[in-house]
Parts: structure tokens; sequence; C-alpha cells
């Protein structure tokens, strides 16, 4: 977790990890992420790299993601990849195997790919926006890549698409490709 800077570039790999719960996030309330940016000027870059066969693995775990921005903080991808990642075991209405903005966060996707990840809601991209006064964005450009992610039902909660948006939250697709979800 940072409230600073994280960069993935090159050929550097971030696997194995494998969630059992959120609560270890310090702050105690719910939420986590394998790769975890918050507060303002708080930042993931995603320059080269994969964050790959990650799990959020236990039904406990809320308001997480493989990859998770929030509170003020700001996701860039421009290559790379978040792929191959589960978050089947997790908490059906709030979490996702790929990239979650929470809250007052930003992100945008110029390069690099998402996929096959598998979990309920927003397999690839969720955006959940529960700040009134700032909206959560993410904006999808250039050579992006969303496919091959999967959403299931699991209990009474429907699986959504690979990109989910609730809430105060804005998903804005200005090029690349969403594809085989």
């Amino acid at each position: 977790m940072t409230r600073g800077a994280f960069a993935l570039s090159g050929d550097a790999v971030v696997m194995g990890s494998k969630l059992a719960s959120d609560m270890a996030n310090g702050d105690g309330s719910h939420g986590l992420g394998v790769l975890d940016a918050r507060g303002e000027g708080a930042s993931i870059t995603l320059s080269g790299g994969k964050v790959t066969d990650n799990a959020l693995n236990d039904d406990s775990i809320a308001y997480s993601g493989v990859v998770r921005v929030s509170d003020g903080a700001n996701l860039v991808m421009t290559a790379g990849e978040v792929s191959g990642n589960s978050a089947t075991a997790s908490n059906a209405l709030s979490t996702t195997s790929g990239i979650l903005l929470y809250g007052n966060a930003q992100g945008s996707m110029s390069g690099g790919k998402i996929s096959g990840n598998s979990g309920h809601r927003g397999s690839a991209v969720m955006l959940y926006g529960n700040d009134d006064d700032h909206r959560t964005a993410f904006t999808m450009t250039e050579k992006a890549s969303i496919e091959g992610n999967t959403c299931s039902t699991k209990g009474k909660v429907t699986g959504s698409g690979a990109v989910h948006v609730e809430s105060n939250a804005e998903f804005t697709m200005n090029g690349g490709s969403i594809s085989n979800n």
C-alpha cells in the first residue's frame, strides 16, 4: 500500500498473492489491493510488467481489487498487463479481479491489457463512486485492451460486465478495445 507513488515497468512481475482478509489495510475498515494507492497525491503507474495470478480469497473481503486506487489517488496505465487474477471467492457486490477505482479516484489507460480475470462485477475495471462531491472517473484511449474477462453470478448478486460503473462514477472510452468478455 502506498500513499506516495508506485511504478511497475519493464519485466517486473507481481504474482501469487492470495488475500484472505482486507482488514490488514491499517485503517480498520474494509478494502485492500495487492497494489493499493490511497489519498491525494498517491499514484500507481503501470508502464510495463505484469500483475498476474493473484486472488481475493474470502467472502469477507469488500471494497477491494487486485489493483486498488482510492481516496484521491490516481492510476495511469500505458503498457503492461493485469491478467489471470481472481475475485470469485470475495464479496460479490464490491470487489474486482482487475482494477478498482473507489471514491474520489481517477484512472487512465492508453495502452496495456486487462485480460483473463474472473470475478462477479467489473472483472476488468470497477468504478465505485461513493463520494457525492467527487466523481470517480476512468478514461480508456489509444491501444488499451480489455479482453477475455469473465463475470459470474454469486448467490443473489447477478454478475455484471468486464467494466462496472456504479454511483457517482464515469467511464469514458475514446479508443482502445473491449472484446470477448
